[in-house]
């Protein structure tokens, strides 16, 4: 179907410098200007996705942060259903690099499969651009969640496996999701790296060290750990602190992410096998 071609050729290309536009798109309350987005052809869509590029860029850096990308959601409609993490979602597939910023060239590659798409239907195709930029970020977060969903079933499988140690090797669940989010949440994926792939990563590395209860936090909550604001960096200290003070017995930390990796593999499997029927 349509949204599978879309995934499909949702994948990074080089865009061409085209030149920037020679009228205004942003009207005087920050939305931009429908009149000037509608019933475009290819070489149009592409100005005014620069454009769009230049438009977020409010400090000129030649990069777009997570607040200008939020910023440019805002003014284009495009409704986030968990805003937090949307953003992130949205943020992270765009900064291919991971160099802390989007660039334009990897903004322009982004649109480009769609562009090619619809030009590929109908060599004069008419584009809206606006539509065009939210059916692009729909089709990555549609993904994203149904693979942040597995990722979740497989967290809560692992739980019931090592439940039994509720009361002897460990009280309270803040520890689980402090791993949850080291592991999984956090800014540190790596160029070239997928969410998922990066999850599994860090759970085998969890498993490769050896934890006691002296060692857990530090080797697993705080090694590694990019760079926060200083709300979050309060906050972070805080779950971690409380964290450390929930296990009893480092063990279960490793048999966690033991089960965790295991029932998040299993699931792969079962995705893969319904897809490829």
């Amino acid at each position: 179907g349509l949204k599978s071609c879309r995934r499909q050729q949702l994948q990074g290309r080089k865009e061409e410098k085209m030149p920037p536009p020679a009228f205004g798109r942003i009207a005087s309350d920050g939305k931009r200007k429908s009149g000037s987005v509608q019933n475009c052809d290819a070489i149009t869509v592409r100005v005014e996705i620069m454009q769009a590029y230049k438009d977020a860029d409010l400090d000129k850096s030649n990069h777009i942060d997570r607040h200008e990308l939020g910023e440019m959601l805002k003014r284009l409609e495009i409704p986030l259903t968990d805003p937090i993490n949307d953003l992130e979602i949205l943020y992270q597939f765009l900064d291919k690099d991971k160099a802390g910023g989007v660039s334009a060239e990897e903004w322009n590659a982004a649109f480009e499969p769609e562009i090619i798409l619809r030009c590929a239907s109908d060599g004069q195709v008419k584009m809206d651009v606006d539509q065009l930029m939210k059916d692009t970020f729909a089709v990555i977060l549609e993904d994203s969640r149904k693979e942040r969903s597995m990722v979740i079933e497989a967290f809560m499988k692992a739980y019931e496996k090592i439940k039994p140690g509720f009361g002897t090797k460990f009280i309270g669940s803040k520890w689980r999701f402090a791993i949850f989010d080291t592991v999984y949440n956090l800014r540190d994926i790596k160029e070239g790296e997928t969410p998922i792939e990066h999850l599994k990563s860090k759970l085998q590395q969890t498993l490769d060290t050896e934890l006691t209860n002296e060692n857990w936090v530090e080797l697993v909550l705080l090694k590694d750990m990019p760079a926060l604001d200083d709300e979050a960096s309060i906050k972070r200290c805080k779950s971690v602190e409380d964290s450390g003070k929930e296990v009893q017995d480092a063990t279960v930390v490793t048999e966690f992410c033991k089960e965790w990796l295991s029932e998040l593999v299993m699931c792969e499997s079962r995705t893969a096998s319904a897809a490829s029927k």
